[in-house]
């Protein structure tokens, strides 16, 4: 990557989304590179959380990005932690900008204002709603939702050993934190929606500014079990049986490495 931003011209598109403007050259001091540069970082970080980037607003992006995105669910009671951990990483990501995520099939627009001295969220309004997600809760945890961070931790000493082992790898440059997706839905479409809080395992990295999928589980909400969803096949599996596939994929790793 430094080399490429080395060179004395560099061929980048200045759509920043994908919006069919032409290819320009551009000098490599010039601020459009950085702006592209962000937008892709951006860009990256949405579709991370399941979003279609439609457009970023470049010209905003220094002072009050404006992401344009489809979402997948609406907003309501079980999917307000999905929302609140989107909104925590784009603040963290933009260094507490104020900024606007919004979609236009859907008709919602999320205002964020941020507070950039204190590293904080001031205030969140859903279509100008400021009730609908609380600014205050979004860097802490309810005690139900540590309650099931702390069970699946316990149960699934794996991630602790993911974690050890990637800080080790980045030199503490990146880690592992588990993020509840969703919580319980009674009236959800099957038992995994309506017993299950979704928690999704990410390596969140302080120098590429996003975070990579590890793994995802699902943590009942009576504390009765854990299940495993496998990202090869789309089923969700118990743990034990991840296991299984996880001490099967090493052995192949060993095969495939010494020629066994």
């Amino acid at each position: 990557m430094k080399k490429v931003l080395a060179a004395a011209l560099i061929m980048i598109s200045l759509s920043g989304c994908g919006n069919g403007q032409t290819n320009k050259t551009v000098p490599v001091n010039s601020p459009s590179i950085q702006v592209e540069m962000d937008s892709s970082k951006y860009e990256r970080l949405l579709t991370d959380f399941d979003l279609k980037v439609i457009s970023i607003d470049s010209s905003s992006i220094k002072t009050a990005p404006v992401f344009n995105v489809e979402f997948s669910n609406e907003i309501m009671a079980p999917t307000k932690p999905y929302f609140k951990n989107i909104i925590y990483q784009i603040a963290k990501m933009s260094h507490f900008k104020d900024f606007k995520l919004q979609d236009q099939k859907k008709n919602i627009v999320i205002e964020v204002d941020s507070d950039p001295d204190s590293n904080s969220v001031k205030e969140i309004k859903v279509n100008g709603d400021k009730n609908i997600i609380d600014a205050l809760s979004l860097n802490k945890l309810t005690d139900q939702e540590i309650k099931v961070l702390d069970f699946l931790n316990k149960n699934v000493p794996e991630i602790e050993g993911h974690k050890k082992m990637v800080e080790k790898a980045s030199q503490k440059q990146t880690t592992v934190i588990p993020i509840i997706e969703r919580e319980p839905d009674a009236s959800g479409p099957t038992d995994y929606y309506k017993n299950y809080y979704k928690v999704y395992v990410g390596e969140i990295s302080d120098v590429f500014k996003q975070t990579a999928e590890w793994n995802t589980f699902y943590v009942h909400k009576d504390f009765k079990d854990i299940l495993f969803l496998d990202p090869k096949f789309g089923k969700i599996i118990t743990v034990q049986e991840w296991r299984k596939l996880r001490a099967q994929m090493n052995n192949e790793s060993k095969e495939d490495l010494w020629g066994e």
